[in-house]
């Protein structure tokens, strides 16, 4: 009958649960290297995640902020164009005739011949007169005219009067829109409206003939103005 050695069985039997132990510590290890690993791998990915997003955010503010940038810069070269179409077209645009107005008459005002005054409302302050040799006022302004050529009426108005002066010769009084009347002397004999009869501003009233006492100045019209039954300067009303 053989003995049985147990001491090579026990040292057996150690060796065994040692190397159990070895192996279940490798296993543990082994997961948790593996744990560690992937948790690192989920954080890793997570930041990427995270970074990816912020650049997107950060590109699409910067999208937007240059779509407005780009959207500023239109409106102004847009007003711009307009403002260029404007001026075009108020260059291509005829120059209305200057119409003088002042606010003591209505409507249109013209001037009855051209613009050329040849002697001056003096109000108060006497004037020298070369066809008497005195010195006199004169209320009213002399515009320069030829002999023959038409006289306008200035603004809307009804004739009042036709009648012989014998110093400014035929004159016609006219109740002008705005409060005040017109006495055009130095006309011709035969008038183009009569008494009573309503006139439009630039209508012809009139022709050109001579005044007695202005004779030495020329043909000319001897316009003067009353207003509130005192004589204004015509210039007033004409502008």
């Amino acid at each position: 009958m053989s003995r049985i050695n147990f001491n090579e069985q026990d040292n057996k039997t150690s060796k065994k649960g040692l190397h159990f132990y070895i192996a279940l510590c490798i296993c543990i290890v082994s997961v948790g290297v593996a744990a560690f690993a992937t948790y690192d791998s989920i954080q890793r990915f997570n930041k990427k995640e995270e970074v990816i997003a912020s650049k997107t955010q950060q590109n699409e503010k910067a999208s937007s902020q240059s779509k407005l940038n780009s959207n500023d810069n239109i409106i102004p070269e847009l007003d711009t164009k307009n403002e260029e179409n404007k001026s075009t077209s108020n260059l291509n645009e005829e120059p209305s005739e200057a119409i003088p107005t002042n606010s003591t008459s209505a409507g249109l005002i013209v001037y009855p011949t051209n613009k050329n005054i040849t002697k001056e409302y003096s109000g108060d302050n006497p004037v020298f007169s070369k066809t008497f040799g005195d010195w006199r006022t004169h209320n009213g302004i002399d515009l320069e005219a030829e002999q023959g050529s038409k006289i306008k009426a200035i603004t809307n108005g009804t004739v009042q009067e036709i009648y012989n002066d014998p110093l400014l010769g035929t004159t016609m009084s006219i109740q002008h829109e705005g409060g005040f009347i017109a006495y055009y002397s130095g006309l011709g004999e035969t008038t183009l409206v009569n008494v009573g009869d309503k006139v439009e501003a630039g209508q012809e009233i009139a022709s050109i003939n001579d005044i007695p006492c202005e004779s030495a100045d020329g043909y000319h019209l001897h316009l003067s103005v009353k207003k509130d039954d005192k004589f204004i300067n015509p210039i007033d009303i004409l502008g």
